[in-house]
């Protein structure tokens, strides 16, 4: 049975490999260019993001710590300030 996960190279059971910066990327209206398997942030606070299933919420993530998630969009408004002034991994 096929899943929303299963179009992506590793599906939903691997770890994530690779990354890029995703803080210029944060938008209302914009998704990622491509979806993250996990989000790492340099600042701990709050982030909003729209997971590949169309879910939308917001979620403390504190700072180095890896969380997993597919997300395709991360949001400026309820995203907090200074999370947004750092930097956001995105990994693969």
């Amino acid at each position: 049975m096929a899943n929303a996960y299963d179009k992506y190279t590793h599906g939903a059971t691997m770890s994530a490999v690779g990354g890029y910066d995703a803080a210029s990327l944060v938008s209302d209206t914009v998704d990622l260019p491509t979806v993250g398997r996990a989000i790492t942030l340099s600042v701990a606070g709050i982030v909003k993001l729209t997971t590949i299933e169309d879910d939308t919420y917001s979620v403390y993530i504190a700072a180095g710590v890896q969380h997993s998630v597919f997300a395709k969009r991360i949001w400026s408004t309820g995203t907090d300030t200074a999370v947004k002034a750092g930097l956001i991994t995105v990994e693969r």
